[in-house]
């Protein structure tokens, strides 16, 4: 910023911030945020925002949290449902999921910042890359039970969770659960309902839901490499040759 040859306002800053953000550059955000105060710019909520955005793409939970508790230790900004999210999203995408319930659950007690179903969705991935996929499904029931769960994403993250952890009667009953509640599953919950249909073996249930893939959800690899493996699971050999054999001319014509 010293280097360019214009005055430095907060709005100069802020656009400043903004690049840094859609790059993830967590470092430069953050060293930005500190030439604001050593030049008397005082950085808005937005300003704070940008760069725990930055954290967010950058997975970076520790300096998250920091630009966090400078917030929490603010005479004149507090931290808002935008902030908290970031960083539980900065922890979220590193599997560490103590932080994320922990901030999850301050965000309930101290009821300033709500958490929206980005929040949520955020905290359900943590504890499916973590491992902890009972953790992330009764997260996601506690949000339904609460009459939350009002966006796909909320609903593809407890899918995934299911899915890798190869919970194939949960994962058919989200799916169920999904389309009364009015969302159209995309692929992502489609395949994830497929990863756990392979791990039960449960090839002919896989069949039949490849079978049903529309338009907009149309199945990719993934889906027939799960299906195969259901079937093979399940003894289906020539039945996942033949799987794997419409697979290969569906390449061909693609490629063509």
């Amino acid at each position: 910023m010293r280097s360019l040859d214009v005055k430095r306002s907060l709005l100069t800053y802020n656009a400043a911030l903004g690049a840094m953000a859609q790059g993830g550059c967590w470092e430069e955000a953050t060293e930005l945020l500190a030439e604001m105060g050593r030049e008397r710019v005082k950085p808005t909520l937005i300003s704070f925002n940008l760069a725990l955005d930055a954290c967010a793409k950058a997975a970076r939970g520790d300096a998250a949290m920091d630009l966090l508790q400078q917030l929490r230790g603010s005479r004149r900004l507090a931290p808002d449902v935008v902030s908290y999210t970031s960083v539980i999203t900065a922890f979220s995408r590193a599997g560490d999921v103590a932080p994320v319930l922990g901030l999850l659950g301050a965000m309930e007690e101290g009821g300033t910042a709500e958490p929206d179903d980005f929040t949520w969705s955020s905290a359900v991935a943590a504890c499916d890359r973590a491992g902890e996929r009972a953790q992330a499904l009764a997260l996601f029931r506690g949000l339904r039970a609460a009459g939350g769960a009002t966006s796909a994403a909320v609903w593809n993250a407890a899918l995934s969770a299911a899915g890798a952890g190869g919970q194939f009667e949960e994962a058919s009953t989200l799916l169920a659960e999904m389309r009364a509640a009015g969302f159209e599953p995309g692929l992502r919950a489609l395949n994830a309902v497929l990863r756990a249909a392979e791990s039960a073996g449960e090839g002919e249930a896989a069949m039949e839901l490849l079978s049903a893939m529309r338009p907009g959800a149309e199945p990719d690899a993934a889906s027939y490499a799960y299906v195969v493996g259901a079937l093979g699971r399940q003894g289906r050999a020539e039945l996942a040759r033949g799987v794997r054999g419409a697979t290969r001319v569906e390449g061909a014509r693609a490629d063509a």
